[in-house]
Formats: C-alpha cells, structure tokens, sequence
C-alpha cells in the first residue's frame, strides 16, 4: 500500500491540476490532510482510529473547522478508494454528527439606527426653488415626463408632527 504522505501529495496535485481548485481550497486541504497524517502518524486510519481523530478535533476546534476538516479528509479518502488504493473507505462506516451552535442573527441596536436616520434627516438639504431634487420627480405612467415629489407639491418633508415628513417614518 501506498505511503499516505505520497498519496496526500498525489491527490493535492490532483485537486489543484486536475480539478482546477482554488488555491484557497487546495491550501486548506492540504493543512487539513497533514494535520490528519501527523495524528496517525501516517497510517491509514481504521474506524477506530477515525473516532479518537473526530474526539480530538472536537476537543481542540470550532464545529465549524471540524466539519471542514473532517470533510477533507473524508474527500481524500474517498478519492484513495475510487482510484483503487483503498479496499474500504471508513468513513463510510462512520456516522458523525457535529452540531454547531445555533448563530442569532446580529442585529443593529436602535440608537445606532436612530443616531444613523438623524445623521441623514440632518444632511438633508431641500432643492431651490424650481431646481431638480435627487430623487424628487418619479417619471410619470407612461414615460410622458415628469410627476412632482412632495416637496415640489408645497410639502416639505420634515420631522414628525411638522406638518411634513415621510408617512410610516419616524424618528425616536
């Protein structure tokens, strides 16, 4: 049998060559697979072995690198076993479930939103008389010009309870 440290070589080559893979990705597989190679030292790992590998990775790594570890690994030998260098892939055996915390999404707090919508209703500065707004004309049903935006049609926007503003926008 093959050394595992030639066939990592080997399939890297592939990976990068063959495949046309990322440089990114083939640099990851081939932490990950060294990583792998130096824990077994350089045996082809059996059931066994693949267990105290996944226990150790958990100890040391996120859910998140374990998985793609793990998913290198299991890459490389399913690769051994379909060009015939492997007789049995343990992996194939093997049933992992690595669960990774559940992510809250990140939410803006609401004075940042307010301090950001009063930085923009402070920026604002209305159009003179007869000159063009950004975003103050919308083109008409039709395509024959030009309808007036709000301020054109004698409102002004502006803060709440001014007499102007956007409907369903305030500031807190």
């Amino acid at each position: 049998m093959e050394k595992m440290t030639e066939a990592i070589a080997r399939y890297l080559e592939d990976c990068e060559l063959g495949r046309k893979l990322s440089a990114s990705t083939v640099k990851a597989y081939r932490i990950d697979l060294l990583q792998f190679s130096r824990f077994t030292g350089g045996a082809w790992g059996d059931r066994e072995l693949l267990n105290r590998y996944v226990k150790h990775l958990n100890q040391t790594f996120a859910p998140r690198s374990v998985k793609r570890k793990l998913a290198s690994v299991r890459a490389f030998y399913q690769e051994q076993e379909q060009s015939g260098l492997l007789e049995e892939n343990p992996f194939q055996k093997l049933h992992l479930r690595i669960q990774s915390p559940q992510q809250i999404p990140r939410v803006i707090p609401g004075q940042m939103v307010r301090d950001i919508l009063r930085a923009a209703y402070d920026a604002y500065q209305p159009a003179a008389p007869g000159g063009r707004q950004l975003g103050g004309e919308r083109p008409a049903p039709g395509g024959g010009g030009f309808l007036p935006g709000p301020w054109q049609r004698g409102r002004r926007p502006g803060p709440p309870g001014a007499g102007g503003g956007v409907a369903g926008l305030q500031l807190l």
